[in-house]
């Protein structure tokens, strides 16, 4: 024993309590289908559930038990829950929020679920390499986790890509039909939430991607062994990692199947438990309310309507269209509405500060194009109204910005003003290192910035007079 680490005692410490917590969890079942009570289930896309091992103990009353016990094998508790990694379910306040309202639904006794993702890469290690941030996946599941609990029998499956066809029934109704989807198989595994004290015990569940045909055979005979697990692969990248990099198409899409497919999961996890004990439609609003975390998972809403047509038949759909609101409650009371600039011309504004120099202030076309043609034009900072101006116009995207083929121009004062508004900030303050503006989207009515980045670092001032040199 005494060649074991404080690490080495997580798991069988944890599966000990474990035993007692899914008991408890069991118990809070059968209570609440004995009560046919309503259901609330909370859905968001991070999860941020700290360290369970103490999280547990502490709820259930064992902590000095187990601190007993512990001690008398001549190892400190308090070693062995620091050695437990959090799970890479989150990393920011809607984490927090999410998991914070689960166990006070626990403790307060209130059926209240969640349904989130098996991210394998939640997290990430991060480190500076020559100031810049760079970022190791987190394999925080390396050593196993005891407190998750797989339910394979339980998986969900999700249709997804294909195309709709639309023909007739007998009475002349059309008929939607979803034809060649590709099939995604949502696996659930349970970790439990014990509120205080222990009595009552709620999950939330999470799902993991995997394909519903991990391995073609044919393929593989014939020699193309990458393409034989493609499939298993692309399945599996969805849950991959919290928030993919949506700076490329594949990101962005990406993302929009990570959510349907949270948000498919959920639904059908559900609406199969409803359906088990409940036969009438007409019940639902008052047997479930969902709760979304944020716009994430909002394709809910269409997520059911879906279902309960596929379930159910249009026309009772149509009758039942009012019971959302009770069922999503004030999520449905409006829409959330980003604005969507259109028309205008994409262009970048950054800020590169040079050692001898001092910072500079770039200016070009923005997108693709713009890497693609190397449309940069540089001026030193801080600029005049006649730099900022002559900047604008040694970029190649100036005869855009300045009318062409009838289109108007754009907003060059607005524009000017930007620039010189970036440019003594630069100059102020040494310190930003790296600056930059895009999309910045120069329309005949205005300017606006879309997005921005700024890297900060310690720095001396440039020194005046070298910056004066022919």
């Amino acid at each position: 024993m005494s060649e074991l680490q404080p690490a080495d005692y997580l798991k069988p410490v944890s599966l000990a309590i474990r035993d007692r917590i899914v008991d408890r969890m069991l118990e809070t079942v059968s209570r609440y289908r004995h009560k046919d009570s309503k259901r609330l289930y909370y859905i968001s896309m991070e999860w941020l559930m700290g360290r369970l091992l103490g999280n547990n103990l502490s709820n259930l009353r064992l902590e000095e038990l187990c601190r007993e016990v512990m001690a008398s094998f001549g190892v400190s508790l308090d070693d062995v829950m620091e050695s437990e990694i959090d799970a890479g379910l989150g990393n920011g306040g809607l984490g927090r929020l999410a998991a914070c309202f689960q166990e006070s639904l626990a403790t307060l006794g209130m059926p209240g679920f969640g349904y989130g993702i098996d991210y394998e890469f939640g997290l990430f290690k991060q480190e500076i390499v020559n100031g810049f941030q760079r970022e190791k996946p987190d394999r925080w599941k390396a050593n196993g986790t005891p407190f998750q609990i797989e339910h394979p029998e339980k998986a969900v499956s999700i249709p997804m890509y294909g195309r709709v066809e639309t023909h007739h029934d007998a009475d002349g109704n059309p008929v939607h039909t979803w034809v060649n989807p590709k099939i995604i198989l949502g696996m659930p595994t349970d970790m439990p939430v014990v509120g205080y004290l222990g009595q009552t015990v709620n999950w939330l569940r999470l799902f993991t991607a995997r394909a519903s045909e991990d391995f073609d055979i044919e393929i593989f005979n014939r020699g193309d062994y990458i393409r034989a697990v493609e499939q298993k692969l692309a399945s599996e990248n969805i849950t991959r990692v919290l928030y993919p990099s949506d700076s490329v198409m594949s990101g962005k899409e990406l993302r929009l199947v990570q959510e349907y497919f949270l948000v498919a999961c959920s639904i059908g996890d559900l609406m199969r438990r409803f359906t088990q004990q409940h036969g009438n439609i007409d019940l639902l609003p008052s047997k479930v309310a969902i709760q979304m975390n944020d716009t994430h998972p909002s394709l809910a809403v269409a997520e059911l309507m879906r279902v309960l047509t596929d379930l159910h038949g249009a026309d009772e759909v149509r009758r039942g269209f009012r019971s959302l609101k009770e069922i999503f409650g004030d999520r449905l009371a409006g829409v959330i509405v980003q604005p969507v600039i259109t028309g205008g011309v994409e262009v970048r504004i950054s800020v590169l500060h040079e050692q001898v120099a001092g910072p500079l202030v770039l200016f070009g076309l923005g997108g693709g194009d713009g890497d693609v043609l190397a449309d940069r034009a540089a001026r030193l900072a801080p600029l005049t109204d006649t730099d900022a101006d002559d900047l604008i116009r040694s970029a190649r995207a100036a005869p855009r910005l300045l009318g062409r083929r009838g289109a108007p121009a754009a907003d060059l004062a607005s524009l000017r003003d930007m620039l010189l508004r970036v440019s003594r900030m630069a100059d102020d303050l040494p310190q930003i290192a790296e600056l930059e503006l895009s999309p910045v989207i120069a329309r005949p009515d205005g300017v606006q910035a879309v997005d921005g980045r700024i890297r900060i670092q310690a720095a001396e001032p440039a020194d005046a007079h070298l910056r004066r040199l022919p």
